[in-house]
């Protein structure tokens, strides 16, 4: 799953911390900022696939690796929400963007749910994390044209609103961020377009709600809690009745 994501460099992090599909569903910044995981643009790229999981019902292989035309050109009968970072970056050369601009994805967290549900991701983000130059303005172009083709006029709609709204492309910065500073920043999340901590991840909202777990997790009276059982609190285990879950795995 990290792998399809674009960040493969949290698998061990994650392994070590015994993180799967449960854990996932309800994931708090804490968890992440124990994990070590709190670089702000990597933390919305977990954020919009824990979205898209819930949406695909946890399923293992929901994830599109490769396009099935040999060109790898968008057919229109594929949910972009799906796509993984390969298939992104398989997309982007049959656009004529280079393999030399387009492997600058991998690591980057860019996947198809980013495209399809972060309203702040836009062409200008794909671009900057890209590398193309500022010189480069045809295939500035083409990327941005290509993109607003993929994602549709409806999806193009909401991100100039959700942009209009936050009067910043906040995103945006912190794709340049990460690229200038490869460095982690504050661990952080968005809401009203204010930065904050020690929520959930991603919330559950109308429409992708997970099937409960199986059972509820240990409970522990020491102090101390790993990721994984700080993912639980009192509060989930009393709104929830667990009963099943689709088995996931990283």
């Amino acid at each position: 799953w990290l792998d399809d994501i674009g960040l493969p460099q949290y698998k061990e992090i994650m392994n070590v911390a015994k993180v799967d599909g449960r854990i996932l569903n309800y994931l708090t910044l804490d968890d992440l900022s124990a994990m070590k995981i709190t670089d702000q643009f990597h933390q919305i790229s977990i954020k919009r696939s824990i979205q898209c999981l819930r949406k695909c019902n946890f399923h293992p292989n929901h994830m599109k690796r490769r396009s099935v035309k040999p060109t790898g050109n968008w057919t229109g009968d594929e949910d972009v929400m799906n796509w993984s970072n390969g298939r992104i970056m398989q997309w982007l050369c049959s656009h004529d963007v280079t393999t030399d601009y387009a492997k600058n994805l991998r690591g980057s967290g860019v996947h198809g749910a980013l495209f399809s549900l972060e309203p702040l991701f836009n062409s200008n983000t794909l671009v900057e994390l890209l590398n193309i130059p500022i010189r480069e303005v045809h295939l500035h172009r083409q990327v941005a044209s290509a993109f607003a083709t993929l994602i549709g006029p409806e999806c193009q709609l909401a991100k100039k609103q959700a942009e209009a709204e936050t009067g910043t492309e906040l995103l945006l910065s912190l794709a340049r961020q990460q690229k200038a500073l490869k460095m982690p920043s504050q661990v952080v999340s968005f809401r009203n377009g204010k930065l904050s901590a020690g929520d959930m991840l991603c919330p559950l909202g109308e429409g992708d709600e997970p099937i409960p777990p199986r059972k509820p997790p240990r409970t522990f009276t020491s102090s101390y809690r790993t990721p994984r059982d700080r993912s639980y609190s009192s509060n989930v285990l009393q709104d929830h009745k667990w009963s099943s879950i689709s088995n996931f795995s990283k």
